[in-house]
């Protein structure tokens, strides 16, 4: 697993290039902070864009920031109890953490 922070829309642009050739064109490239999930799913290499509050408290845990001082921070931001429950619910059923310590 990988974890991008970038500072244009770039992932909607990988995805619609990735994806089937049709006729509709490209989406913008903006400026704009995004975070992107990479990880496999069996041998292939899957990529999901997060919303900026849960990339920036996936990126606290994976700097090594303890889930409190990340959490702290996530709230400091604006995300939300339900916001944080999602995100959580979601890395599991991803496999994102396999074993704490």
């Amino acid at each position: 697993m990988r974890l991008l922070a970038l500072d244009h829309s770039l992932h909607a642009l990988y995805a619609a290039l990735r994806g089937p050739r049709r006729a509709a064109p490209l989406p913008a490239w903006t400026r704009c902070p995004t975070f992107v999930l990479l990880r496999r799913a069996g041998w292939e290499i899957v990529s999901d864009e997060l919303a900026v509050g849960e990339g920036a408290l996936l990126a606290d845990l994976l700097a090594g920031e303890t889930v409190g001082t990340a959490l702290a921070t996530a709230a400091e931001r604006g995300a939300s109890e339900h916001d944080v429950h999602a995100w959580f619910q979601d890395w599991l059923q991803l496999g994102l953490f396999r074993g704490l310590s």
